[in-house]
């Protein structure tokens, strides 16, 4: 009976050691996978930002480029950054249309007839180079683009860079 009444109770100081130190431990894991997948999320909302704005905008450069009639090269900045590319086409009714392709605070601008169309790139993503290069071959007409896009969030910076090339339909 006296047995009964002297029993063990509580923990002793190395148990309670070993119990705070797994405890930190799983703590530390815990925390750092936290930080680990915050980090991944950003990295994935930068390269998300970068390719939808760079689907966009060449998207539309391109159509715009293959639909032209020619490439005004004396109002266009062309071999250098930053780019300025001016086509001459025609709307559905024959009118004579230019479109102008511009930066203008990091984001890839649309001009239509000397109106402001918009931005084609997203206004968290910036256009830190962007080249326009004309190839003629006396038969054919084509133009090379080159664009990179940045984005930050947080403390992730992602860099992009981006070709395309498209010829003009007045010129084959």
């Amino acid at each position: 009976m006296k047995n009964l009444l002297h029993t063990k109770q509580g923990f002793t100081l190395i148990e309670m050691i070993i119990y705070i130190s797994v405890l930190t431990v799983i703590l530390v894991l815990i925390v750092s996978f936290i930080i680990s997948f915050g980090r991944a999320y950003n990295v994935l909302r930068t390269t998300i930002r970068i390719n939808n704005s760079a689907i966009v905008s060449f998207e539309r450069v391109i159509r715009e480029i293959r639909q032209a009639n020619d490439v005004d090269t004396a109002a266009s900045t062309l071999g250098t950054h930053p780019g300025r590319l001016v086509l001459t086409t025609t709307d559905a009714s024959s009118a004579p249309i230019t479109l102008e392709f511009y930066i203008n605070g990091g984001e890839l601008m649309l001009r239509q007839d000397s109106v402001d169309v918009g931005s084609l790139t997203r206004s968290d993503v910036t256009v830190t180079n962007l080249v326009f290069r004309l190839s003629d071959n006396g038969t054919s007409k084509a133009v090379k683009i080159e664009m990179t896009l940045e984005s930050i969030v947080a403390s992730t910076t992602k860099i992009k860079n981006f070709y395309g090339s498209a010829v003009l339909r007045g010129s084959y």
